[in-house]
């Protein structure tokens, strides 16, 4: 049963007589409300999905964000959007595939992390790095489709992206992680990325670089503490 407040939200959709911001914001909020509802949820997906034929970029980036506040699998939607024009596309479509196990959607990711524009490279290597698990678990997915595309994004100019490159690298104890990160430790900033990829890493080299660090009394940790990152580096008990 729909409660009379989705019923006036439905109303109001209905009274547009043209799909512009208000529209989106309507239906963006009745997304939002009726996320779990057997009636109100199949209606706004497929508002969306008729919306997509002929959309413009603002358009798409919309219908992505509706859809996504339904919990509604976007990856084979979003992918023929990955070589879009339009920077805010490309954008959003990285932030959509996160947590996607679909090869095409993986592959989509790969390729936007070499993207031209910094803020697509960031979207596409945190989808990556925190959208595929971690190792231990079932789902994890190290592929050399994911190792060779974060590879290839070691160089980032951006501080964050390069830090999670390297974290991603070192989740799958890809050693191709090891230089720069060693580099990175040696100086005097510590950032939680750093600490988490040196224990994944487990590297011996690491070792005398973090208990440099422990000594001086950083107190950085992200998943796992600088204690847990020197002990993994000291002694590889996995």
């Amino acid at each position: 049963m729909r409660s009379p407040r989705v019923d006036a939200m439905l109303d109001a959709i209905f009274a547009h007589a043209a799909r512009n911001d208000e529209y989106w914001d309507d239906l963006s909020v009745l997304a939002k409300e009726a996320a779990g509802s057997s009636i109100v949820r199949p209606f706004v997906v497929a508002r969306c999905r008729r919306s997509l034929a002929c959309a413009d970029a603002a358009t798409i980036v919309r219908v992505i964000d509706v859809l996504l506040e339904v919990k509604e699998p976007v990856a084979r939607l979003a992918v023929p959007f990955a070589r879009h024009a339009e920077e805010a596309v490309r954008c959003t479509v990285a932030c959509a595939l996160e947590d996607s196990r679909d090869p095409g959607a993986i592959a989509a990711l790969a390729s936007l992390c070499c993207d031209s524009q910094p803020s697509v490279r960031r979207a596409a290597i945190t989808a990556m790095v925190r959208g595929l698990g971690v190792p231990g678990e079932h789902d994890f997915v190290d592929t050399p489709v994911v190792r060779d595309a974060l590879a290839a994004c070691l160089d980032d100019e951006s501080e964050p992206s390069r830090d999670q490159v390297i974290l991603g690298l070192a989740m799958r104890r890809d050693r191709r992680a090891l230089a720069p990160l060693a580099a990175l430790l040696a100086g005097d900033e510590l950032t939680a990325n750093l600490v988490d990829a040196a224990y994944y890493l487990a590297a011996p080299e690491l070792r005398d670089a973090l208990v440099r660090h422990a000594l001086a009394g950083s107190s950085v940790s992200g998943e796992w503490s600088l204690e847990d990152a020197v002990a993994a580096c000291t002694v590889d008990l996995r």
